[in-house]
């Protein structure tokens, strides 16, 4: 399935959609028994992250409620509903695009993990991109009762 935002991210298809690659008979069985696909399961945190970065930007775009209203405490964020699900969604497409390694990343890239983390770059460690994951989805779990149409 196409996914508009993804895509401008520099993802392909086969990228994210799991239903691109190969089909056997142990899937058919599991997924006659379950009625799911467990080749969502394959890199769940990336699935986890394809599936709500694409939501909150479409939610973002297209919600009825006033995300920029009036500013809360949401955990340890302070702000409005607006800036702190374009907070969840900066750190996902950090962890979308920069993968969880930090060895190929250049300096550019770097910085902003840090500059997202609130840490310098010195004092970044080889799990950084995981902490963007975890900081961003604590975010989300702190903000995810006050999203509803």
């Amino acid at each position: 399935m196409y996914n508009k935002y993804l895509e401008d991210l520099g993802l392909t298809r086969d990228d994210y959609d799991y239903t691109t690659w190969t089909e056997g008979k142990k899937l058919k069985k599991i997924r006659k028994k379950t009625g799911l696909d467990f080749r969502a399961c394959y890199n769940f945190d990336n699935t986890i992250a394809f599936y709500l970065y694409s939501m909150l930007k479409l939610y973002s775009k297209y919600t009825i409620t006033a995300l920029d209203y009036e500013k809360c405490q949401y955990g340890d964020f302070y702000g409005t509903l607006g800036e702190a699900i374009r907070q969840v969604r900066k750190g996902l497409k950090l962890y979308i695009k920069y993968g969880f390694s930090m060895i190929s990343l250049t300096d550019k890239q770097k910085g902003k993990v840090a500059k997202y983390l609130g840490v310098s770059i010195d004092d970044l460690k080889e799990d950084a991109l995981i902490s963007v994951y975890k900081k961003a989805m604590h975010l989300y779990a702190d903000i995810a009762p006050y999203i509803w149409d």
